[in-house]
């Protein structure tokens, strides 16, 4: 009839136990569902670590999901020993079961350590991969800076190269007014010639620096493309 009695208080423990580990488990669950995830856009770098630190948080809250019923196990079966030496306080000791209980005891807390392992591990991972989504966010941003200062740069040398090739137009315009002064003095006008020669020559070479420095600047221009 003890026996009896022992056996129905276990299985009520039990039941009591997997109840609770039930409701726990659903309430941790709905909270997880509730604050899931959420899809971002797939052209952002750093997408792909979030998504890894949002897995590990999943790994994260199923390992304390597991720990927490771990934990809950062990304290039923701390009870049930209890119960079961109290109940047997009084009658012929059951040392095997006394043994049984104390073995699953031992297998429980060795299982709690093993997940504690596992949750410290999930929480590593997951700050190294914060510390790397951080310094993949400032090396972006620096390239981004980069390719900003080389548009800038670009466009100033362009807006350079164009006001030189104005330049260069009215230079053409006049050496060809000087030639045409050039090519209307006479044999008798050595004197009108030279100073005509003269002025020709000194438009000419400044002719020249401006075509060097817009060449100059092309190649500014081609190599910012380039970079760009």
């Amino acid at each position: 009839m003890d026996i009896l009695i022992i056996i129905i208080c276990l299985a009520f423990i039990g039941l009591l136990g997997t109840l609770g580990y039930q409701f726990l488990k659903e309430n941790i669950a709905g909270r997880s569902v509730q604050g899931g995830p959420v899809k971002q856009n797939d052209a952002d770098p750093a997408l792909g670590y979030q998504k890894k630190i949002m897995e590990n948080e999943e790994k994260i809250k199923k390992v304390e999901l597991d720990l927490a019923a771990s934990k809950l196990e062990l304290a039923q079966t701390k009870e049930r020993e209890k119960a079961l030496i109290e109940q047997n306080s009084g009658a012929k000791f059951d040392y095997e079961q006394y043994e049984k209980f104390k073995k699953d005891y031992q297998l429980l807390k060795q299982e709690i350590v093993q997940k504690e392992d596992i949750l410290e591990k999930e929480i590593s991972t997951r700050r190294a991969q914060t510390a790397e989504l951080a310094q993949l966010k400032q090396d972006y941003d620096g390239l981004k800076k980069k390719l900003m200062e080389t548009e800038d740069y670009y466009r100033r040398s362009q807006t350079v190269a164009e006001n030189l090739t104005k330049e260069l137009n009215t230079a053409k315009k006049t050496v060809e007014y000087q030639k045409k002064i050039v090519s209307e003095h006479t044999e008798n006008k050595l004197g009108g010639e030279w100073v005509s020669r003269v002025e020709f020559e000194k438009v000419e070479n400044e002719l020249k620096e401006k075509e060097t420095m817009i060449q100059k600047f092309l190649s500014l221009k081609k190599d910012a493309g380039g970079h760009a």
